[in-house]
């Protein structure tokens, strides 16, 4: 047999398949295999919903399960936002601060130490009741003008704001005890963190304390 005819056995046998082939337009009906399956064989293919609430507080085991854009957004809510420290984050979370840090750190935001205000506790430990707060970051309505004017002699009456101790110079002059019950009153009004007291002592005569 020669090429010539070879070659023309090939192509009848590539025509009579091809008039054998069932294209789409020729077939009765396209299926899928979803067809044949029940209610509740395609209700079991459906992935499983989970809502998470970014506007309240939550524990360590929920806060690690969501998403990590979702971790990232509620991080910077609590840090920006409330102004929440890492020890505040860590108390509320129910894990240390530490855990909270390296959390941070694996997010890419900033570690640094925040220092919460007395405001800011204050709207921390209301958000963390769950009570309905005013927009935060706008600043509070100025009061309606009073009809009657106030006095310029009477000074007008200031909201209560706790006693906070920065510095101060002093100079005791007593027995130990009572020096010691003095400067541990000073001390409860510096709050929380390092301190730095530089002292002088000296021992009085009899004569000179009378």
């Amino acid at each position: 047999m020669h090429d010539f005819d070879f070659d023309i056995m090939e192509k009848k046998r590539i025509a009579q398949g091809a008039r054998a082939r069932k294209c789409g337009s020729k077939s009765r009906k396209c299926t899928l295999p979803s067809d044949y399956l029940t209610a509740a064989q395609k209700k079991g293919l459906n992935g499983k919903v989970s809502t998470y609430n970014l506007s309240g507080p939550m524990t360590y085991s929920k806060f690690r399960v969501m998403p990590d854009d979702l971790q990232k957004e509620y991080l910077l809510k609590l840090r920006n936002e409330m102004g929440a420290s890492q020890t505040a984050i860590g108390e509320m979370m129910q894990c240390s601060p530490e855990t909270v840090r390296q959390t941070l750190i694996r997010h890419g935001l900033s570690t640094k130490l925040l220092r919460m205000s007395f405001e800011s506790k204050l709207r921390w430990d209301a958000w963390l009741k769950g009570e309905q707060l005013n927009n935060d970051r706008a600043e509070a309505p100025a009061p309606a003008p009073s009809e009657t004017p106030v006095s310029e002699d009477k000074p007008v009456p200031t909201p209560y704001m706790p006693c906070a101790l920065n510095s101060c110079d002093m100079q005791l002059r007593g027995t130990k005890d009572e020096i010691l019950a003095t400067l541990g009153t000073l001390l409860s009004c510096m709050g929380d963190g390092r301190l730095e007291l530089r002292t002088e002592i000296f021992k009085i005569r009899e004569e000179d304390d009378e």
